[in-house]
């Protein structure tokens, strides 16, 4: 299959190797120094984990144009930069997008693509399970298995889309979790991942300094979020992450010490909070306008966000 991975970042280069696995045809779409090195070096790739490395020769473009056409594309690009690429997307004559990484307004992205669209296209969401970060003339990955959460917004994904994955997927080590409703899961997500961020910045990106009324604070947090999430009527995925937080308080303190105070908070959250201020500010945002929209009561979400000390600023 022909497909574009729009974004090399982390996630978008681990995307593009992975893909590069399968029976595909690749494109990476890069710029500036990153995009010359892949050009001139190929995409080096340092698996800590698995302890190798491996190297792909990756064709690559640095824009996309409307007649350019691609069986699918997976855009991997930050929240906030978003809303610049998506009438490209639309005016893109290639039916097939996958949204991949946080999103808190799903609806507005696909209406947004749509909108600036001539004809149908078939978009979902996706997130995967996996950090890292980029050196001088390579990329380091972090993941234990390579994991792709994918879905519509609100309901099953059409079954031309998910022969389409089936397809592109094909001869990779992807394991592949399709969900049926992406924006209960992707709202889901960030509520449990924005307290960590509040508490990185307001311990100056030391997450394991927290303290255990700390830890307690995100727990507390994540659930009064939940609360909220369920007074807008969104469900709550995938099935068990409520009872998470409620029904083992003990076992729930452990696993959030465990993040807080070892590299895997460091990598999977501190680091990339740290380096992606813009995008937890534009997803921030959104959970501001869902709290006055549900009218709950969230004391702890709002005083961890208060220590971060930049969400209030002009």
């Amino acid at each position: 299959m022909r497909i574009l991975v729009y974004g090399a970042g982390v996630i978008g280069c681990e995307l593009a190797h992975e893909l590069g696995n399968g029976r595909n045809d690749v494109t990476l779409l890069a710029r500036g120094a990153w995009k010359q090195m892949i050009d001139s070096e190929g995409l080096k790739i340092r698996h800590k984990f698995q302890l190798h490395s491996t190297l792909d020769h990756i064709k690559t473009i640095e824009s996309l144009k409307p007649e350019d056409n691609y069986d699918i594309i997976f855009v991997a690009m930050q929240y906030s930069q978003l809303q610049q690429i998506l009438p490209t997307l639309g005016n893109n004559k290639s039916k097939r997008i996958i949204l991949v990484g946080n999103n808190m307004n799903g609806d507005a992205c696909e209406k947004m693509i749509m909108e600036n669209s001539t004809e149908e296209k078939e978009i979902a969401f996706a997130f995967q399970s996996s950090c890292g970060r980029r050196e001088e003339h390579r990329l380091v990955s972090i993941h234990v298995a390579y994991k792709l959460t994918i879905g519509a917004l609100h309901g099953q994904i059409s079954d031309s889309l998910g022969q389409a994955l089936e397809a592109a997927f094909e001869g990779t080590k992807c394991e592949i979790t399709l969900e049926a409703f992406m924006d209960g899961w992707l709202k889901s997500h960030m509520v449990f991942i924005m307290p960590f961020c509040y508490l990185c910045y307001a311990l100056g990106g030391k997450l394991s300094k927290a303290s255990n009324d700390d830890i307690y604070a995100l727990m507390d947090a994540t659930i009064e979020a939940h609360e909220m999430l369920k007074a807008l009527e969104i469900p709550i995925r995938p099935d068990g992450e409520e009872e998470y937080f409620t029904k083992d308080r003990k076992g729930c303190y452990k696993r959030m010490k465990l993040l807080c105070k070892t590299f895997i908070g460091k990598m999977a959250i501190c680091d990339h909070a740290m380096s992606a201020i813009n995008e937890m500010k534009a997803l921030d945002l959104e959970i501001e306008k869902l709290r006055t929209k549900s009218g709950a009561d969230m004391g702890v979400w709002e005083e961890l966000r208060e220590r971060a000390g930049i969400f209030n600023e002009e």
